[in-house]
């Protein structure tokens, strides 16, 4: 039986407003696109309480990022907050922008990315195609 936790109960309000925040622009200043990298979501493919994914487009320089973010939400310690940004084509992102389905995103796990989590930023190989699972 779990019990309630008013930390956790603040921790998921604040992630519900973080879902509207996807329709506004944000910086990601760690991104290499441009000079001021401030990014609005164009495209959500998948979002829950702990996990989403997103095609962002850059306002600035137009360059089009794929955005994954996953929660691993632990009871003993400090939830686990991953986010990954990775670089796409403009080909990828119309393929992402026009399909009815989630797309095929295998392709990320081998793409350059960037990933921030509680020890800061990083480059990474690639994202891992299903975090949550």
């Amino acid at each position: 039986m779990k019990i309630w936790n008013p930390v956790k109960s603040c921790l998921y309000r604040l992630r519900k407003k973080k879902d509207m925040k996807d329709n506004m622009a944000e910086a990601v200043p760690y991104l290499d696109c441009c000079n001021q990298p401030v990014l609005k979501t164009v495209k959500s493919l998948y979002s829950s309480n702990h996990d989403s994914e997103a095609l962002r487009q850059c306002q600035n320089c137009k360059r089009y990022w794929f955005y994954r973010f996953s929660e691993y939400v632990s009871y003993i310690t400090d939830d686990d907050l991953t986010v990954w940004y990775s670089s796409l084509t403009e080909e990828e992102a119309e393929t992402i922008l026009n399909s009815q389905d989630m797309p095929d995103l295998s392709f990320l796990s081998n793409r350059p990315s960037f990933m921030k989590d509680a020890e800061g930023v990083k480059q990474v190989h690639g994202q891992p195609t299903r975090p949550w699972t």
